[in-house]
């Protein structure tokens, strides 16, 4: 909820979901996120495991090059918490469901381990300060994602619209009409606005 909290004060639209620590509850999480189609799914776990067993990551299918490199940016963004170290992330080998479930193209996909419900992290992950921190990092690096997501549409839709302007200046010698050529250079708006939709699922 933090997170959330903090996303929809930078104007994100959140969609919260929850799921029990079923796996097939997990899956029908990602089934309802998919039909939300959001740009981001981020899915936070804090499991319960071996006692010694410390350290937060982040997971990713393989070849998700595009979900890889933006865990990778979520993963460093809270290093310095000053209360669970920071390890390596991890690749999603098939048995997380969810991640197969809402893994699309052009579609940010990742599973958070933010700690561990067992005597060495607990009392650390449930203080304020930690949930402080790492809710407003989160929440500002996935911001600053779907804000390099929409620069890089419009990108694109100046490029479409420079290819639409070439093909009228050949207008009169093609003899092409106008329809034809909007359907030709699929000339749409894909500028999309910075009220981006992310999906967080927490279990």
């Amino acid at each position: 909820k933090a997170i959330a909290k903090k996303l929809d004060g930078l104007g994100v639209n959140v969609n919260l979901q929850y799921a029990t620590s079923k796996s097939q509850d997990l899956n029908a999480a990602g089934r309802i996120a998919d039909k939300s189609n959001p740009k981001i799914y981020l899915s936070v776990h804090h499991n319960s495991y071996k006692d010694d067993t410390k350290g937060y990551f982040f997971m990713t299918n393989p070849n998700d090059k595009a979900s890889s490199i933006v865990a990778q940016k979520l993963s460093n963004s809270i290093k310095d918490n000053g209360k669970i170290p920071q390890t390596d992330n991890r690749l999603n080998t098939g048995y997380i469901g969810e991640m197969n479930v809402v893994n699309k193209e052009g579609r940010i996909s990742i599973l958070g381990e933010f700690g561990y419900f067992n005597k060495a992290e607990l009392m650390k992950i449930m203080s304020d300060e930690y949930v402080d921190y790492v809710s407003t990092k989160v929440a500002n690096e996935l911001y600053n994602q779907l804000n390099d997501m929409t620069k890089d549409k419009e990108v694109i839709n100046v490029q479409k619209k420079k290819e639409i302007g070439i093909a009228r200046k050949n207008h009169n010698k093609n003899s092409r009409t106008e329809e034809e050529i909007k359907v030709r250079f699929n000339e749409q708006n894909v500028v999309v606005s910075k009220q981006e939709n992310v999906v967080i699922s927490f279990k």
